[in-house]
This record gives C-alpha cells, structure tokens and sequence, in this order.
C-alpha cells in the first residue's frame, strides 16, 4: 500500500507524509515524515543527548529513507527540521516547556505542517507556520 501511495502521488506531484509510530522505514520515499525523538532514536538504535548528534544522525535517516525532509518533534525542545541539501532548522518550543497532556500532539503537529504544504508552502516555512507553532505549544 505504501508504495502504490507513493508513486501515485509521484506522478502527480503530490506531496505525501508519513507519520508511523516506529514504523517509519515502512515509508521510505515519501515526501517528508514528522518523527518524534524517541521514534528517530528507536530505528537507530542510540540515544541523542546532543542536539548536533541528533541532527547529523537524523540527517542520515532522512537520506537512507529518501525523504526530502523530516521534521523531527522533541517535546519542549522544539522541532528540528532536516532537509535535502539545506542547514537544519531549529525551532524553539513555544508557551510551557513542561507538557501538561502531550495526547494528540503529534498527529497536530502532523495536519499543521500537512495543510501547509498542501498550500505550496516550503519545508522551512510549513514547520514555522503560525498554526504549527500554536499546535505545539
């Protein structure tokens, strides 16, 4: 299923995400994907204590799975957005850094940067978007 999803917006020139719950190498060749840290760190089997660690790291993934971009979500460190050929961006948590409920905050995170997307948006500006921020924090 997930490779008729691909190439059938492939030729449409359709973006198409995956968001999978620690099944993300089931998704390779999608457009973009929006891991969480815990996620990222399960499929490669260490832990990321360092955010530069984390970035080249996930820098690797983003490649090995042939996705044009990741947007990795850290809880109340942000989002670290990792894309084809350009510097990572770093985007600080908004409002409480200690998270109340964290239920659904991901698949929000997930339809923000969606939405934008659809709307022509570029990686950078899909992950800074005004909704994507209010979601996330």
């Amino acid at each position: 299923m997930a490779s008729f999803t691909r190439d059938a917006a492939a030729a449409r020139k359709i973006p198409v995400l995956a968001d999978s719950r620690f099944q993300l190498s089931n998704f390779a060749g999608f457009t973009s994907a929006t891991p969480n840290q815990d996620e990222v760190e399960q499929l490669l089997g260490k832990q990321f204590n360092i955010a530069e660690e984390l970035e080249a790291a996930g820098e690797e993934l983003r490649d090995r799975l042939g996705y044009r971009a990741l947007l990795v979500t850290r809880g109340s460190q942000g989002m670290m957005l990792l894309e084809d050929g350009v510097a990572a961006v770093h985007l600080e948590a908004i409002g409480a850094h200690d998270p109340v409920d964290v239920t659904g905050a991901g698949d929000t995170v997930m339809a923000a940067y969606a939405l934008a997307l659809a709307s022509d948006s570029s990686f950078p500006d899909a992950a800074r978007s005004r909704i994507m921020r209010a979601a996330w924090s």
